[in-house]
């Protein structure tokens, strides 16, 4: 019986010095460890939103890449960049008095894009009340078209994301090979512009051929 007390006694624990040692080092890894899940937290939230602004520019590419291939009759017929601002579709017609196809010189880029849409009233091309229109305007990318219907106006809609900005001096539409009957007529669309997203400016540059899909008779 006094063995085993004896036993008992003579057994040694953790001084007090060894338990903060070890509490201590716990404390310190879970410091390290929490701020490295909420370090990738906040840039996988970082990334999220960079990639949710890429994607708008992507879309806008992509949307005017559809609609123009399947478009005809192409034409840049009024400039923006005087001041006006383009609130309405029938305000951005009523300064097209020909709505027939027209080139637009290379070098000069247009700030503005018209053309008869799919579904169109391809038998009269100087018709301007089926016109789709893109138009960079404020540093900004605008859509309207026939279908954009808000009760009494057809109004141009803000494609382009907020935390994009375009550079109107070096962006445009470029028309050619409309006034060609051997020459698919065609649009050069040439975009340039940064996107910022918390303090951090990326440029970006952009420039794409779209060949009209309808054949020239």
């Amino acid at each position: 019986m006094n063995k085993n007390i004896s036993k008992i006694e003579n057994q040694k624990g953790f001084t007090l010095v060894e338990v903060m040692i070890a509490v201590g080092l716990f404390v310190v890894v879970m410091v390290f460890g929490i701020g490295s899940v909420l370090s990738t937290n906040s840039a996988h939230k970082k990334s999220q939103s960079q990639r949710a602004i890429n994607d708008n520019l992507s879309f806008v590419i992509e949307d005017m890449s559809r609609n123009i291939r399947l478009g005809s009759n192409y034409r840049c017929p009024i400039d923006f960049s005087g001041g006006i601002n383009p609130t309405s579709l029938y305000e951005f017609t009523a300064n097209i008095t020909d709505a027939t196809a027209q080139d637009c010189e290379i070098g000069d880029e247009s700030l503005t894009l018209s053309f008869d849409p799919m579904n169109a009233n391809f038998d009269d091309p100087a018709d301007t009340s089926d016109q789709m229109a893109y138009v960079i305007y404020d540093s900004a990318i605008y859509k309207a078209s026939a279908s954009t219907y808000d009760g009494s106006a057809h109004t141009f809609i803000r494609i382009t994301s907020p935390e994009i900005f375009i550079d109107m001096q070096k962006s445009g539409f470029t028309v050619i090979g409309t006034e060609s009957t051997g020459t698919q007529p065609r649009v050069i669309v040439r975009l340039s512009g940064t996107v910022t997203y918390k303090n951090i400016t990326t440029p970006f540059d952009i420039q794409t051929t779209l060949s009209q899909r309808l054949l020239e008779e």
